[in-house]
Order: C-alpha cells, then sequence, then structure tokens
C-alpha cells in the first residue's frame, strides 16, 4: 500500500533497507512563567528531551518530557540498539527498544516513537 508522499504505508517494507545512522538526544530545561502545580506537585520548569535520528540523508525529530537522564539513556544504551538498522521497520525498532529497557523501568521512562517520524522516511 502507498501513501500520497510516494512512500510505503507504515509497518511495510520497501524493496530497499534506509538504515538509521545516526541518534542524537538533548535535553533541555525549560522555565515556567511563574511556579506552576496540579495539587500533588510544584514546579518551575519543564524538562524536555529532544531527538533527532538521520537515515538515508534525511533527518526526524522527536520529543517528550522527560528528565535529562533519558537522553543520557538514549545515547548510551538505545542509539547502539538502533544505529545500522532499518528505519522503516518500525516494530522491529520498536520491539528491540522494549526488550532492551525490559529491565529499566520501562513504564516510567517516558520514551515515545513517534509514527509520523518514521513516516517522513517513506517520503
Amino acid at each position: 500500500m502507498s501513501n500520497p508522499h510516494g512512500g510505503t504505508a507504515m509497518g511495510q517494507r520497501g524493496s530497499e533497507m534506509v538504515p538509521i545512522e545516526r541518534i542524537e538526544a538533548r535535553a533541555y530545561e525549560i522555565p515556567t512563567d511563574r511556579p506552576e502545580a496540579d495539587g500533588t506537585l510544584e514546579w518551575d520548569s519543564t524538562a524536555v528531551v529532544v531527538v533527532e535520528l538521520t537515515a538515508g540523508g534525511k533527518r526526524g525529530l522527536g520529543y517528550t518530557y522527560a528528565d535529562a537522564s533519558v537522553a543520557h539513556l538514549i545515547h548510551r544504551i538505545l542509539a547502539e540498539e538502533l544505529k545500522g538498522h532499518d528505519v522503516m521497520d518500525v516494530p522491529a525498532r520498536m520491539a528491540s527498544l522494549l526488550t532492551r529497557v525490559r529491565n529499566l523501568g520501562r513504564p516510567g521512562l517516558g520514551l515515545e516513537l513517534k509514527r509520523q517520524d518514521a513516516e517522513r522516511y517513506a517520503r
């Protein structure tokens, strides 16, 4: 099945593998305008982790609200799990990442893999 941008649909493999070349993760702390609270916690800044992935000469960008330690985890563990593998085989990439973080507290890591980023590589 083709998408309107000329690539393959999510989860379908094209005839050509597109290896993941590079993964960069950066953490940012963004101050709020004033102290905020939700009834259980108070804070005066928000932590954001931004990930840039390069494959096939194109870049994709994703982000999540998480502690800076997540950027370190991405550099130290997850990037090596992804490099060299096909960016368009999203189910296999997700399975390998979930397996890799299984004993690291996966539900609390705040990791997000965005379908939209993968689809950009199909264009």
